[in-house]
This record gives structure tokens, sequence and C-alpha cells, in this order.
């Protein structure tokens, strides 16, 4: 990607990894209003959609929020309230390689083996280690640019 004479190359940085970590939160979620239309609402299949839904909300959420965590350099509530819900992204980057994928990986063992099933898990790996390594990356480029304004 070449740099534009207007932005910084951190700016451009920046945007490729916030865009490296929403867009498989984004596929996540449709992933997530998919099972729940599949579902039918069904109270049995409680948890499993949703999560997947709020968790990507969530995640988006508190991403934007870490995000405006070097604004004010004071030490407040507000600010650790940012800085643990970093977090959230992280964790629910690896419900998504665990549960998702590694789990419908296993899970070919005692249901019995498809090809369907392994791109099914790998590709929910994939996404889930996409979502967390372009989130590192953010986390990383906060913690230079709070180094530097110190």
């Amino acid at each position: 990607m070449t740099s534009s004479p207007s932005r910084p190359p951190e700016v451009e940085r920046q945007a490729e990894l916030i865009g490296g970590t929403m867009i498989p939160m984004i596929i996540v979620m449709i992933y997530g209003v998919y099972r729940l239309i599949k579902s039918g609402f069904d109270p049995r299949a409680f948890p499993y959609p949703y999560v997947l839904i709020f968790g990507c909300l969530l995640s988006i959420f508190c991403t934007g929020a870490y995000l405006k965590l070097g604004e004010s350099p004071a030490i407040s509530w507000k600010n650790a309230a940012k800085s643990f819900g970093g977090f959230i992204p992280y964790l629910f980057s690896l419900y998504v390689i665990c549960y998702i994928g590694l789990w419908t990986i296993l899970g070919m063992f005692w249901v019995g083996f498809t090809i369907g099933s392994l791109l099914f898990g790998v590709f929910w790996i994939l996404v889930g280690y996409k979502m967390l390594y372009s989130f590192w990356g953010l986390t990383e480029m906060q913690n230079l640019r709070q180094t530097i304004s110190n």
C-alpha cells in the first residue's frame, strides 16, 4: 500500500489493523445471525447464537473504547475499564478459535469425518486467528503511542 502525502503511515497502519479486526468480527456476527435464524429462536440452542452476536457487538465496542485509551493520560476508573475491556476481543477471538474451530474438528471423531466439517473448523480457526493477530497489532500500536507520549 502506498502512503498518501496527506496521512502519516501510522494512521494507515492503524486503519488496516482496525479493518483486520472488525471484518472477521462482522463475519462471526453474520454467522451468529444465521445460526439464530436457523434455530428458529429455539431455547435449546440458547447460548450458541447469542454468544456469537452479543460477543461480537461487545468486542467491537471494546475495541473502539480501547483505541480511545490514549486520549486522556490521567489515571481514572474510566481508563482502567477501557484497558480491561481490551481482554474482551482477545477472549472472544479465543472463543472463535477454540469453540467454533477446534471443537468442530474434534467433533468429527465421534460424529463422523467429513471434509466439510474439517474445512468449516479450519475456516473459523483462521478467522479467529486473524481477529486475534490484528487486535494484538492494535494493542502494540497503542502501547507504542503511549510510550512515545510519556
